[in-house]
């Protein structure tokens, strides 16, 4: 909300913040300014983090679980197994937790912290993406593989369809996005990163 900015550090593993004030590096985030966390919350390749009512929710590929650090303390307080976690994004407090392992994921209703009973059982426009978000309505799931811009729609429980995609575009120069945003308002406009580009794309 103050336009701080969590970065995830690719090789190192750790988590870094970014002051929106200053841009520097906040040295008093995690230990000397970089979060790395311990058992079953351990950064061990984050694909996909984001904020949300003060915690910081990230989901850590290779350590098998998705977890939440809380941002006025620091502490992890909550963690959930989730195999091989691809994506994470939040909306109307609604988590939605996807993954490449079909069968493994997470959807959980962040007001009541509850979990939602869904089916994980992936078409490939989600097993093998990098970036994934939902628009800005939560009724849409977007992701990115090799070319092509998927859309799962999403139910009134909180489920992504993920079995079947509602339509896709194709671009042919747009190999691999390792990013992928909605804006915040308008469910019509998507931003995505292009890997060998080294740019971005605007999708209306």
């Amino acid at each position: 909300a103050n336009g701080d900015i969590y970065g995830a550090q690719y090789h190192t593993m750790g988590i870094k913040k970014l002051t929106y004030a200053t841009g520097a590096v906040d040295s008093t985030f995690g230990s000397s300014g970089t979060y790395r966390g311990s058992g079953n919350c351990r950064i061990y390749y984050a694909f996909a983090m984001q904020v949300h009512n003060g915690f910081l929710y990230v989901a850590s590929y290779y350590t098998g679980h998705v977890f939440r650090i809380n941002l006025t303390t620091g502490a992890c307080d909550w963690n959930h197994r989730v195999r091989y976690p691809r994506h994470l994004t939040i909306k109307n407090n609604i988590m939605n937790v996807l993954s490449y392992w079909n069968g493994q994921g997470l959807t959980r209703n962040l007001s009541t912290n509850r979990n939602i009973s869904c089916s994980y059982n992936y078409s490939t426009g989600v097993r093998y993406t990098f970036g994934g978000t939902l628009d800005a309505s939560g009724n849409n799931f977007y992701s990115h593989y090799f070319r092509n811009l998927y859309r799962f729609t999403r139910n009134s429980n909180g489920c992504v369809n993920v079995g079947s995609y509602s339509s896709r575009i194709y671009r042919s120069s747009w190999n691999y996005g390792f990013g992928l945003g909605s804006h915040p308002t308008d469910d019509n406009i998507l931003y995505g990163t292009s890997y060998y580009e080294h740019g971005l794309y605007k999708v209306t």
